[in-house]
């Protein structure tokens, strides 16, 4: 059996996801990073949504848009994705009791490589 989803309505399918699971934890200000530049030119009103199977899907994502107080799309090309596909896979593993509240991750984004942070010392120019 073949599925009648395509990979643009995948992609708005899991925006929406995305912005009712914000709208349910309360968050007004939102910063939505997409590597799909058809999702995101289309939800910012910068390319029409020809294709009639895509209108209801712009149509909901953008009055979902509306319910945050600022939100901001960007688009990430798939080439500097690694952080998003990481994040997918801690959401993934990540069990939310919608009855707590979810704190805030920190993430410090590094100006070099993990292995020279971690190099503490020398000797005879060799790393310990």
């Amino acid at each position: 059996m073949q599925s009648k989803c395509t990979n643009n309505t995948v992609e708005y399918e899991a925006c929406i996801l995305g912005l009712e699971a914000a709208l349910e934890l309360k968050i007004k200000k939102l910063d939505v990073y997409r590597d799909s530049v058809l999702t995101i030119c289309q939800v910012k009103g910068e390319w029409q949504t020809k294709d009639d199977k895509l209108r209801p899907y712009q149509e909901y994502l953008s009055k979902l848009a509306k319910e945050f107080d600022k939100i901001k799309f960007t688009h990430m090309g798939r080439d500097k994705n690694q952080f998003a596909d990481v994040l997918a896979i801690l959401a993934s593993m990540t069990k939310i009791d919608y009855g707590n509240r979810v704190q805030p991750i920190s993430i410090e984004v590094r100006n070099s490589s993990t292995y020279y942070c971690s190099i503490e010392g020398e000797v005879d120019g060799y790393p310990l």
